[in-house]
């Protein structure tokens, strides 16, 4: 009789780890994001791009794509589960874009560069490239 109580506090703990360490390992998703680079505001392919943006902004809030500029030297607010607070140069060395050129950089949820334009772009162009990224795991329901 003691050996079944025994094994079964054994079972109960071992099932307990499991539960905590499930726990642990969801995180939110992390998000896709359009890296928007110009060497300054003032930068007439951003401003061209900023405006398709602007009047699209529904249709990237339903790709699940949030946009990110990084313009001139400033330090970006990077969203997402890691959100962070990062220099403009460790973003630029990261995806490989010079302080001087305008660039679009679309990262998926993985945090890899899937693609890159080097002018203004039409959003649905983003999107189609967006939609052949693979989605990752689904996520399970909490318990």
């Amino acid at each position: 009789m003691k050996r079944i109580g025994f094994l079964a506090l054994f079972v109960c703990l071992l099932a307990g780890a499991a539960f905590a360490a499930g726990k642990e390992d969801r995180q939110p998703p992390r998000p896709r994001m359009l890296f928007v680079f110009a060497p300054d505001a003032d930068n007439k392919p951003l401003q061209a791009q900023y405006d398709r943006l602007q009047k699209t902004s529904d249709d990237l809030e339903d790709g699940d794509i949030l946009t990110v500029y990084v313009i001139g030297d400033r330090s970006v607010k990077v969203p997402g589960p890691d959100a962070h607070t990062e220099p403009a140069a460790n973003l630029r060395k990261l995806y490989h874009v010079d302080a001087d050129a305008f660039r679009m950089v679309l990262v998926g949820k993985d945090g890899w560069q899937k693609m890159r334009w080097n002018e203004p772009t039409d959003v649905h162009q983003v999107l189609m490239h967006a939609s052949e990224m693979p989605t990752g795991k689904k996520e399970e329901p909490p318990r």
